[in-house]
């Protein structure tokens, strides 16, 4: 749980320096939200190029 943690603050913007201590909510938050905007902007990609038969 810690990795993911120290994973999500990185695509945040948290540095991990040695004295920096762990990320909080705000910097969890956007690293958050911009793995979710990441996976929607592959799902559309992946949905355009791959189209569905309509039949």
């Amino acid at each position: 749980m810690r990795d993911m943690v120290r994973m999500l603050g990185r695509l945040g913007g948290h540095l991990g320096r040695k004295g920096d201590g762990e990320p909080g909510v705000t910097v969890l938050w956007r690293g958050w939200t911009s793995l979710y905007e990441t996976v929607e902007t592959l799902r559309a990609h992946k949905h355009v190029l791959s189209p569905r038969d309509s039949s």
